[in-house]
């Protein structure tokens, strides 16, 4: 019943793990970084929760670290998606609506006018369109950098973001078996499943 509970409860807290630090860092991404604090943040959070649980097994352990990273890479896209997308476009609409007089839009009309937006850039509506965008986009980059190289075409953008879901994997899964480690130490008697 523990591996139930842990396996139940990690996509849930990689999500609002992954929501928190896109809402905490609107319009910011820093490759590596944002992976590993991602990957610290949700595998101590599962982690800590199979600890609490004495959760046996190491299967259930790896299945919960791998449920949780899928949990936080959706979170923190979806966060991104309404702290920075529909953000901006907040911001651009609330700016010209009040140039010609006119009240900012509610929750969802601002939707609506960001999926009109990615209709017509990439012909898909709403998160989907977003990653999508994203993909077609490019990645912008600031700092010094920016005068050698300013957006990173499509392929390039890619790469580094399945490098950051690959690094926040691994260090999901090391912070989250070293709190099972830590449980068999604390305990002789759970062994491996």
């Amino acid at each position: 019943m523990p591996s139930l509970v842990l396996l139940l409860f990690a996509p849930a807290l990689g999500v609002a793990l992954g929501l928190l630090l896109a809402t905490a860092t609107p319009r910011l991404h820093v490759p590596l970084l944002m992976a590993v604090a991602l990957g610290v943040m949700t595998g101590a959070a599962v982690g800590l929760l199979g600890y609490r649980l004495a959760v046996a097994g190491l299967v259930p352990w790896a299945l919960a670290c791998c449920l949780g990273w899928g949990g936080a890479l959706g979170g923190y896209h979806l966060g991104e998606y309404r702290s920075a997308f529909l953000g901006k476009v907040a911001d651009e609409t609330t700016f010209e609506r009040a140039i010609q007089g006119l009240e900012p839009l509610d929750d969802a009309a601002l939707v609506d006018e960001g999926d009109r937006i990615l209709v017509r850039r990439v012909g898909t509506p709403g998160f989907a369109g977003f990653l999508k965008y994203r993909v077609v986009a490019g990645l912008s980059v600031k700092g010094p950098m920016a005068a050698v190289w300013p957006t990173l075409p499509s392929p390039a953008a890619v790469a580094v973001w399945l490098l950051d879901a690959v690094v926040a994997l691994a260090v999901i899964v090391r912070v989250g078996l070293g709190a099972r480690r830590r449980l068999r130490t604390r305990s002789p008697a759970v062994t491996s499943a």
